[in-house]
């Protein structure tokens, strides 16, 4: 059972993903870098949650210091993996903390035409980048952005920007004040 009594404490400041995508154009990993404040003495974990778009084989996290790996729970038919990562001390009221993990597929997924991020609880800062390789870089590029957490929902179309590959192979979107939203990057093979 993963400890979430002080998820509600956790001001969600800056967060950015990374994902990263082969040349055989599926998704390996993706890298977090997220910055939360603690609006309560105490806090002393962040719930880290990876849903794969089909169940499939689970991937594993890797920390960066000085995060330490709690309690993981596996989902394996939901497609849903959770880890407790736990800060090296509990916070101040008003302190902030880097905290740094990647999510690594132990099978590359399947062709992938798209990278998610479910924002449930507001955010100030959300940038989500797509790091293509370079030996195979997607036609076109395209940012979304929904107004609720609905996968499909019923009335208009989440909002979307064409984005441009940039020389390294990358692609980003950014969505501030963000929350409850879905953003997206989708792509088109050539």
């Amino acid at each position: 059972m993963l400890d979430t009594r002080w998820d509600d404490s956790l001001t969600r400041l800056s967060c950015h993903n990374r994902v990263d995508v082969d040349a055989d154009r599926r998704v390996r990993s993706m890298t977090s870098r997220r910055l939360p404040r603690a609006e309560a003495d105490g806090a002393d974990r962040w719930i880290a949650l990876y849903r794969l778009d089909a169940p499939g084989t689970l991937p594993y996290f890797r920390l960066g210091a000085p995060a330490r790996l709690g309690t993981v729970v596996e989902l394996p038919e939901e497609g849903l993996v959770a880890a407790e990562l736990l800060f090296d001390s509990p916070l101040a009221r008003g302190e902030t903390v880097i905290v740094d993990y990647t999510v690594e597929h132990r099978d590359p997924r399947p062709y992938s035409q798209r990278a998610e991020t479910t924002i449930h609880v507001p955010t100030r800062e959300h940038l989500l980048e797509v790091r293509f390789a370079k030996e195979c870089l997607p036609r076109t590029c395209y940012s979304f952005r929904t107004n609720g957490l609905d996968p499909h929902p019923r009335a208009a179309r989440p909002r979307e920007q064409r984005l441009r590959v940039d020389a390294s192979g990358s692609v980003h979107a950014v969505a501030l004040g963000a929350g409850p939203c879905r953003v997206g990057i989708r792509w088109v093979w050539g």
